[in-house]
């Protein structure tokens, strides 16, 4: 049980430290004063995770292998993304 506690702990932990890398890479663009929101910006990993191409990109399928997430943890990571970056936004 205290194993599973851990490697809970350790997961949500590597987790919230993507998000925050994610979120800060995103919004590079931002505080260089170039766009307004990272949406506006068609060079960057937000459009991407928030609205897929249909070709040559990361499906959830592979972002769920990749970071080795269930569809539920992968769809609150997204969520998680474009929160904190609304969050700046305001």
């Amino acid at each position: 049980m205290r194993t599973e506690k851990i490697a809970t702990t350790r997961r949500r932990l590597r987790q919230e430290h993507l998000v925050r890398c994610l979120v800060y890479i995103d919004l590079n663009m931002v505080r260089a004063g170039v766009v307004a929101h990272p949406s506006e910006w068609e060079f960057n990993g937000y459009n991407e995770i928030q609205t897929p191409r249909e070709r040559y990109s990361l499906t959830n399928e592979d972002l769920s292998f990749l970071l080795k997430l269930g569809e539920e943890e992968l769809k609150i990571l997204v969520a998680k993304i474009r929160e904190r970056i609304d969050q700046v936004g305001r």
